[in-house]
């Protein structure tokens, strides 16, 4: 049937959906139901005998609407199959592939005019005519005629190239695109993959093989050493108290160094100056006290600070008069009263000199007998480091080491003292509850010291060394399955040979080694 043409036809002809009489032919009256798109037929009324035209699908893109409808009435989803194509172009009946469709008033309730048969069917796709061709429809062009959904196509109703005759620019259906976008993007990730692997995609063949270089035999010392952290000082710090009542009137400079003879604070205008000795003074020391000790490290003292030629040349435990004239001669040099009597708090007794580590208090401050006044230390640079008690013994006194220092220098030591009292590490700390020895290390040349009080020094304590041994990289050691280690040795044919060893001291990342064969020079494999 050419596109467009009315032939009309009986209602025996209708599809079986669109007729009501059960399948019995249009004898008698016949009921014909109605349907419009997504509503339900009509029922259970009677209509007249009507004539239906069929009508190609691709000449109607919409569906009329009816010009009204009936109260009450339901949508109904759905619609029949796709037609089944028959000699002629157009669906048979009962196929499923006819829409009816009644002109109907919905106030009359009767047909007033024609059924409609569409074509139910795919959507008609237009593809794109080629450079040259003629109009889509054209047959001449390679096209022919194919049914489809009404209103699907966008140019000549139901046309479609021949699959073998498509003409070349076709466009590519939109299932081939997705797929060869698909493999595309398989491909570039595959290279993208590839180069971050390595650039090439090529991987080193695996050999099962280790990288390995060679390296000689050494004959050399090994110096055992021992690593430790300690921190800068000048030793343990002491406290200053005073046997005097008063206010403080002067104090000597923190980080200043006080020795023999010289003022450490005052107290009321009353100077307390620095001695030596290893006891201090405890009483009033004047013309006609008992002998004692106390007495001999005065004397002391004033020979040692040059007024030792009124006591005769020679200190003893009786205060005369000869001392008596060298004390006042000493308080002439202090520019203070000249008594001839050292009273209680006018001394100070230190085995040394004192370096100044802070104020207990300030200038102006009230004291009272036996009052904290300074914090003070020894004036000798060095190094105090917390050696486990465990390993401390490997550690003696008189053992070199060297000192790095804040600024990246080399100083070198010697540990001057190792503690006999272990102690336990304070609770917060990185060695808390751990059991530790302080030893002290002294610089060789104090002028080296540098750096600031308190700072943290990395400490290489050599506790011996081995000289002329055999050495070899610890690297170059093996593992033997029944125990022990060999190494690895390069003959002069340039095989390998494995050759067990007796190892010894490790130091500076050498292990001293014996083995039979063994001698400075033969080289042994370690890996690279």
């Amino acid at each position: 049937m050419a596109g467009g043409g009315r032939d009309a036809t009986d209602c025996a002809d209708a599809p079986a959906e669109l007729r009501d009489d059960g399948g019995a032919g249009c004898d008698g009256p016949a009921r014909v139901r109605h349907r419009r798109r997504g509503r339900g037929a009509r029922s259970g009324r009677r209509r007249p005998r009507c004539r239906v035209r069929p009508v190609p699908a691709g000449q109607r893109r919409r569906r009329p609407r009816p010009r009204a409808r009936a109260a009450g009435r339901r949508r109904r989803v759905g619609r029949p199959g796709g037609p089944r194509r028959r000699p002629g172009g157009l669906p048979g009946p009962g196929t499923g592939g006819w829409r009816g469709r009644s002109r109907c008033r919905a106030a009359r309730h009767r047909c007033t005019g024609r059924a409609v048969g569409l074509l139910a069917g795919p959507g008609l796709r237009r593809p794109r005519p080629p450079s040259g061709a003629g109009w889509p429809g054209d047959p001449a062009a390679g096209w022919r005629r194919r049914p489809g959904r009404p209103g699907a196509g966008r140019g000549a109703a139901g046309v479609r190239p021949r699959g073998g005759d498509r003409p070349a620019g076709t466009a590519v259906s939109r299932r081939v695109a997705l797929a060869v976008g698909a493999v595309a993007l398989l491909v570039a990730v595959s290279a993208g993959a590839i180069a971050l692997a390595g650039g090439t995609g090529e991987q080193a063949p695996d050999t099962g093989r280790v990288e390995t270089r060679t390296a000689e035999v050494q004959l050399t010392t090994l110096l055992l050493q021992e690593d430790v952290s300690g921190t800068l000082g000048y030793g343990a710090t002491s406290t200053v108290v005073t046997d005097l009542a008063g206010k403080i009137t002067l104090l000597a400079a923190e980080g200043s160094v006080v020795e023999r003879g010289q003022v450490l604070f005052g107290v009321d205008g009353r100077r307390a100056v620095l001695l030596y000795g290893d006891s201090p003074l405890y009483r009033t020391l004047q013309v006609g006290v008992s002998d004692g000790p106390d007495v001999r490290l005065l004397e002391q003292n004033l020979i040692d600070l040059g007024h030792g030629s009124q006591l005769g040349g020679a200190a003893d435990e009786h205060f005369d008069s000869r001392t008596a004239r060298a004390v006042r001669a000493w308080q002439e040099t202090l520019q203070v009263e000249q008594t001839g009597t050292v009273d209680l708090g006018a001394a100070v007794v230190a085995p040394g000199a004192v370096r100044v580590a802070g104020h207990a208090t300030d200038v102006g401050g009230v004291v009272q007998p036996g009052a904290a006044v300074l914090q003070v230390t020894g004036t000798t640079p060095l190094v105090e480091v917390e050696l486990d008690a465990r390993t401390v013994s490997v550690v003696q006194v008189g053992d070199p080491a060297g000192i790095e220092l804040p600024d990246g220098r080399v100083a070198a030591g010697t540990v001057a003292s190792v503690s006999t009292v272990a102690v336990s590490q304070p609770d917060g700390g990185p060695d808390a509850g751990e059991r530790t020895v302080t030893a002290t290390v002294r610089f060789d040349d104090p002028a080296e010291r540098g750096g600031l009080d308190g700072a943290a020094v990395d400490v290489q304590v050599t506790r011996g060394e081995r000289p002329d041994v055999l050495a070899v990289p610890v690297e170059a050691l093996l593992a033997l399955a029944d125990g022990g280690h060999a190494v690895e040795t390069v003959t002069e044919a340039g095989g390998l040979r494995l050759v067990p060893v007796e190892t010894g001291a490790f130091a500076q990342g050498l292990v001293e080694v014996t083995g039979a064969g063994l001698s400075e020079g033969t080289r042994v494999t370690v890996p690279s």
